[in-house]
């Protein structure tokens, strides 16, 4: 209000009350004799915008000023630009526009300024990017026989925990996998056998849910840090 009678010295300020945009407070800073800083025309008006937040931000703005009641005269405006604004600084025109032509635009006045602020967001893609499935491509072929080319029979004989010279009988258990898979993830395993033999390869000496666990690994698969502790002995060996 009353802009007229604002001190024309240059770089003598006005400011303007604080107020809220993208979650951090600002002010507009004005002088209208111009300022001090070097590049400011004598009898032009400067103008900043500052960011009095503790937080920096990166924004577009822009200030805008139009005549109150005749829309055929120009508008001035400083256009958008990127800025980053760190706490307590100020970004602005030195020479908005000469202090003569701002007196003609008052309303009643009242010197009406428009700040135009836009925050800098990363446009979306507009294109869809499927999530990469191939971990669960690999586990639908763990221990599927149609996928296979190659087969393991574990079990039929273990140690026997009390005695390490005698062993026991037990029910061999069948397992499936692809000999490709096996050449990259497990060679010693991929070694004891060929793609497509009838014959299936007997693992003895080593648990049915031990074997299971480690072709699953192979296959892609998440083992928890329990079951692993819980069968090291036998992993290693």
């Amino acid at each position: 209000h009353g802009f007229a009678g604002l001190p024309t010295a240059r770089g003598v300020s006005v400011k303007s009350p604080e107020f809220s945009c993208f979650g951090h407070q600002w002010l507009v800073v004005l002088y209208p004799g111009g300022g001090r800083l070097e590049g400011s025309k004598e009898g032009h008006v400067s103008v900043y915008l500052h960011n009095q937040s503790p937080e920096s931000i990166q924004a577009y703005f822009k200030f805008v000023l139009k005549h109150p009641t005749d829309q055929t005269k120009r508008s001035f405006e400083t256009g958008y630009a990127i800025q980053s604004f760190v706490a307590r600084e100020g970004k602005g025109r030195h020479n908005f526009a000469k202090r003569e032509t701002v007196l003609t635009y008052l309303n009643n006045g009242t010197l009406t300024l428009e700040v135009h602020l836009r925050s800098r967001k990363k446009a979306e893609s507009s294109g869809y990017v499927p999530s990469n499935s191939f971990n669960n491509n690999m586990l639908k072929g763990f221990n599927n026989e149609e996928m296979s080319d190659v087969t393991f029979e574990v079990g039929g004989e273990v140690e026997s925990a009390g005695n390490r010279r005698k062993r026991a009988k037990t029910t061999a258990t069948t397992f499936h996998a692809s000999h490709v898979i096996l050449r990259l993830n497990a060679p010693s395993l991929a070694d004891m056998c060929r793609s497509g033999d009838e014959a299936a390869v007997p693992i003895i000496g080593v648990e049915p849910e031990v074997f299971k666990m480690l072709l699953y690994f192979c296959y892609g698969g998440k083992v928890s840090e329990d079951e692993l502790a819980a069968n090291a002995k036998a992993v290693i060996e």
